[in-house]
């Protein structure tokens, strides 16, 4: 970099780059380091944002708050002077498919559930038999999503049962308060407000309008996934480690009163299956934008009982009951809320009810919620909290509760509290590799009861390549005053390690609890997992503990064995997998798990005849389509009624219909990439109408009286019956020209008038006109013939050269040539021609304009037996045993021209000689080697007659130079025929092409 050069260090194959600045670039406060870094994978492109600030000479900041990054110049950039731009060398061809359609997710009046099921059965030495069976279902019903988690051990069941559903999904960012309108009802998860009610599950109904950000605890939130037993399920936010949980019985797993901090708090879980699952969740929870617009208004209405659930009925008699809420905001500005809410519980034999308001706003750059409740008791209670933002390394969230004569269902009588305050930390440092902190102060007084106090402070960061995490609890309302904890994980060559240790530091850092959970190395059919856990407040104090499993298409078997100290042992056999019913095979489906989110997508492939991308009566299904997207599907294909279902475990699939797939090579699906949203157990439907497609190519000749020659670099386009250009494009050097992909109907082609006018040519085909069939097809166009306006006898429209002879009558010089080949196109004549087993003293390209056709023709014979003689040698080449002697006179007529002559190539060899002996230029280009003369096309001397072929003995040649001459500045640049199959010019000294005898 001092040099001011960033030069690859990396594998060739991937890249190769050499760039060097005009001046060196500066030394930056954040001095760059000797290398950066980059990769790419299948979805994008990842750079060092180091690398950003060297190339631009600026300074840079990652903001992990906001997953903001921050650009700042010390020099004003002047785009006025910026007139041109060069483009920039690209090190790789971008391999992402863009998304061209989003089908929005879909509820169904009924579908059939999909399960995802675990039966277990255990033995152990010191229990009897226990039988276990979770299932977590699926549906919709009526047009709602529904859940169903089932968990039943021997004889004893729970069930839980929600619907859900929103309207107006795609009105979120509306005005209008009745827009996105949702609701739920069943075995519901409260949410946890700031003073009266705390976070559970329970019997209920809510209404909302879709906004959640009133919803939420000011300071916290809770994750809740819901997943079959023993998922392991690892926290993040913002890149650092939270917690890890495991799912419990209940089929679900709960993070609770997790801190949030003013900005974006991105938390993601990465969810590890018994199976061999593995999953990723995100979820995003903006602080400092909880405000409504101004005129906004959000509502919220509930009911719920958290003594009975939807199918079990009454489960309790203690505690909460039931309870009603009605929640009011409305957006005073864009960054202040109002907001007010009426609750009413039932707690134990008496009722409490409640009117708390508050106000939610924007200050300095951070967020204030003051709130105030009045219970109907005479108490009342308050909230205060501020989240903001010190520096882009440190967050603090502080709130304070105080409570006069005030009870509710989050804060209960018996604990007799009179204020908390918490003051909560979150930063980076710059030591150590920039590790990340959490620091907590909990401070709780009692009207009656001493005061407690807590202090907690944990470190995470990316060590030795894996994730660890440490932290350090102190408080005076337990027995053990100060605990520990160690967390670290890592992946290892397909090996997965996690481990986690709590300690007591004050009692000789003793063992609390401490586990290692190793996942094997995966393959298609089995998985693997060894645990060992100890637990001090547990009879069997050491467990270790193997799993295996064999994956099947059906199901996954799991067979898993635990000694634990003391002899105990027990085994236990499971059963996983998904069931549901395929309405379109008729049949029950059994699947292995496809993870926790599984959902349903029915494809739907037919031909679309009027390309109006809606199914019409008179279309036809297609059956037989196969789709990308996931492994499971590599069997799935459309039936006779051009239907599939097909099973995905993303909430977000992207499907693409498999060209090759199609029925014939003129089909194309109508959309590329489609990404469909799914929800648990729902169907999304979708169409993939197909079309058919025409190719079409032809040539485009300027011809004289006896020869012709490819018209190159031509612009043409082609119009459509409505006078509209569907496309444009240029012949190649030879005058041929394709373009793909155009729907059927009628079209001509018009070209260049400009190249017309310039060239004196007139179109000389009598029609440009064609149809490009219904059906789909190579469309091939007659020849398209200029002619000079004034043309004198016998023209010869070639390049006069060494390798070019003029163009004579050949009937009256020559009788006989062998026909080796006809050709559409002109390109593959030198595939065929480099096997001659014989050098030919001539090659004649006859071109027939009235059927399209190149014939090629070696040698010019005055005696037949000349011709025979020649012939026999090159029938004993496979590729030409069917050449034939054929009359000169046979390629003459009133659609014959001859396009070119090639006479022997020692004549050329000669002729280049001695134009690099007479030649006064110190450099030239060097374009190519050949080992074998015949693997030279001889196109490009027709269209090159200045390029040079040198051998490099003259005695006996090991291989041949094509050589072009160099330019002004002595710069190589190859633009000539044929450039594309070529590496890259060399510049040469003349002395070095000088022949050596």
């Amino acid at each position: 970099m001092t040099q001011g050069i960033i030069q690859s260090q990396g594998n060739d194959d991937f890249c190769s780059f050499n760039y060097a600045f005009n001046q060196a670039l500066p030394t930056l406060s954040n001095t760059p380091p000797d290398t950066f870094l980059w990769a790419a994978d299948d979805f994008d492109i990842y750079i060092d944002t180091r690398m950003i600030a060297a190339l631009l000479q600026i300074e840079q900041t990652f903001n992990y708050t906001l997953l903001q990054l921050n650009l700042t110049g010390r020099l004003p950039l002047n785009s006025s002077s910026n007139v041109s731009a060069d483009n920039p060398q690209l090190h790789f061809k971008p391999s992402v498919v863009p998304v061209s359609k989003v089908v929005e997710d879909q509820y169904q009046f009924f579908t059939s559930p999909l399960v995802t099921y675990r039966l277990s059965k255990q033995d152990s030495a010191t229990s009897d038999n226990r039988f276990s069976a979770n299932i977590n279902a699926g549906f919709d019903f009526l047009y709602h999503s529904a859940n169903l988690r089932v968990s039943r051990v021997d004889d004893t069941s729970v069930h839980y049962l929600r619907f859900g559903k929103t309207l107006n999904e795609n009105y979120q960012g509306s005005d209008n308060a009745l827009d996105n309108f949702a609701y739920e009802f069943g075995d519901i998860q409260l949410q946890r407000d700031e003073l009266v009610t705390r976070s559970g599950q329970s019997l209920g109904l809510i209404v909302h309008n879709g906004d959640t950000r009133q919803r939420r605890s000011f300071s916290s939130t809770s994750i809740e996934e819901f997943v079959l037993p023993s998922w392991r399920i690892q926290l993040f936010r913002n890149g650092q480690f939270i917690d890890e949980q495991f799912s419990n019985e209940e089929n679900k797993v709960l993070f609770e009163d997790i801190e949030t901090f003013y900005g974006a708090n991105l938390f993601e879980l990465k969810l590890y299956g018994p199976e061999g699952q593995q999953e990723v969740r995100t979820k995003t929870v903006n602080v400092g934008n909880n405000q409504l617009r101004q005129g906004k208004f959000d509502f919220l209405f509930g009911l719920t009982d958290n003594q009975f659930r939807l199918l079990d009925g009454q489960v309790s008699t203690t505690g909460i009951g039931k309870a009603t809420v009605a929640r009011l905001g409305y957006g005073l500005t864009d960054s202040a809320t109002l907001s007010a809410s009426v609750q009413r519980l039932w707690l134990e034999d008496e009722i409490a009810s409640y009117v708390t308001a508050g106000i939610n706003t924007q200050l300095f750059g951070s967020a204030l919620k003051f709130e105030v409740s009045d219970q109907d008791t005479g108490g009342y209670g308050m909230f205060l909290g501020w989240n903001g933002r010190f520096s882009n390394n440190l967050n603090l969230n502080f709130s304070t509760r105080y409570f006069n004569n005030f009870y509710s269902d989050a804060y209960s009588q018996g604990e007799d509290i009179k204020h908390i305050s918490s003051l909560r930390l979150n930063g980076k440092t710059e030591w150590f590799g920039r590790f990340g902190w959490n620091a907590s102060m909990t401070h709780r007084a009692y009207e009656f009861d001493e005061p407690q106090s807590a202090f907690n402070v944990n470190l995470n960061d990316n060590f030795l390549g894996g994730t660890f995490a440490s932290g350090v609890s102190v408080s005076n309302n337990s027995s053990d005053a100060v605990t520990g904890r160690l967390y670290y994980a890592k992946d290892v060559n397909g090996w997965n390690l996690s481990s986690a240790w709590n300690f007591i530091p004050s009692d000789r850092f003793s063992t609390d609890n401490f586990y290692v959970s190793m996942r094997w190395p995966q393959s298609l059919t089995q998985h693997r997992e060894t645990r060992i856990r100890y637990r001090r407040d547990t009879d069997n104090v050491l467990e270790i503990r193997h799993q295996h499993n064999w994956r099947f298409e059906s199901l996954n078997i799991g067979l898993a064995a635990s000694v634990m100290e003391g002899g105990d042992w027990s085994v236990n056999l499971s059963l996983t997998g998904n069931t549901n019913v395929n309405p379109y095979t008729q049949s029950l489906n059994f699947e292995r798990s496809a993870g926790a989110t599984a959902g349903r997508i029915d494809a739907f492939a037919y031909l679309d005849d009027n390309r109006n991308l809606r199914k019409d009566p008179n279309e036809m299904p297609i059956e037989g389509l196969t789709f990308t997207g996931s492994s499971l599907w590599r069997d799935k294909s459309t039936d006779a009624n051009g239907m599939v279902r097909l099973n995905t475990g993303a909430r977000v699939q992207n499907l693409t219909l498999k060209p090759d797939s199609l029925p014939d090579p003129y089909m194309l699906p109508a959309s590329g990439k489609v990404q469909i949203l799914t929800h648990a157990g729902g169907v999304n439907k979708t169409q993939f109408p197909v079309h058919t497609f025409n190719d079409v190519e032809g040539t485009i000749y300027v011809i004289g009286d006896s020869s012709s020659r490819g018209a190159g670099y031509v612009d043409i386009a082609l119009i459509d019956n409505t006078e509209q250009i569907v496309v444009k494009t240029r012949t190649e050097s030879d005058g041929y020209f394709y373009v793909n992909a155009i729907p059927p109907g009628e079209y001509r082609i018009e070209i260049d008038k400009d190249y017309l006018i310039q060239k004196g040519l007139t179109i000389q085909t009598s029609t440009l006109s064609f149809t490009a069939l219904a059906q789909g097809d190579s469309v091939f166009i007659d020849d398209i013939l200029l002619a000079r306006e004034a043309s004198s006898s016998n023209e010869n429209l070639a390049y006069h050269s060494a390798t070019v002879e003029p163009v004579s009558n050949p009937d009256t010089l020559h009788k006989y040539e062998i026909q080796i080949g006809i050709f559409r196109h002109s390109r593959s004549i030198f595939e065929v021609m480099k096997h001659l087993p014989i050098a030919p003293e001539s090659i004649q390209f006859h071109r027939n304009h009235s059927a399209a056709l190149t014939y090629v023709t070696v040698g010019r014979f005055d005696l037949f037996s000349e011709a025979k003689m020649i012939l026999q040698k090159l029938n004993q080449h496979p590729a030409f045993s069917h050449a034939f002697i054929s009359p000169s006179a046979r390629y003459t007529g009133e659609h014959w021209r001859l396009e070119s002559v090639l006479e022997d190539i020692q004549e050329l060899i000669q002729s280049s000689l001695r134009q690099i002996e007479s030649s006064s230029a110190e450099r030239l280009c060097q374009l190519a080697a050949y080992q074998a003369l015949s693997s030279i096309n001889p196109m490009i001397f027709i269209e090159h007659p200045e390029l040079m072929l040198l051998p490099n003995n003259h005695a006996s040649p090991s291989f041949y130079r094509l050589v072009a001459p160099a330019g002004a500045t002595s710069v190589c640049d190859d633009d000539y025929y044929d450039a594309k199959y070529r590496s890259g010019p060399l510049s040469v000294t003349r002395e070095s092409l000088l022949t050596k005898q």
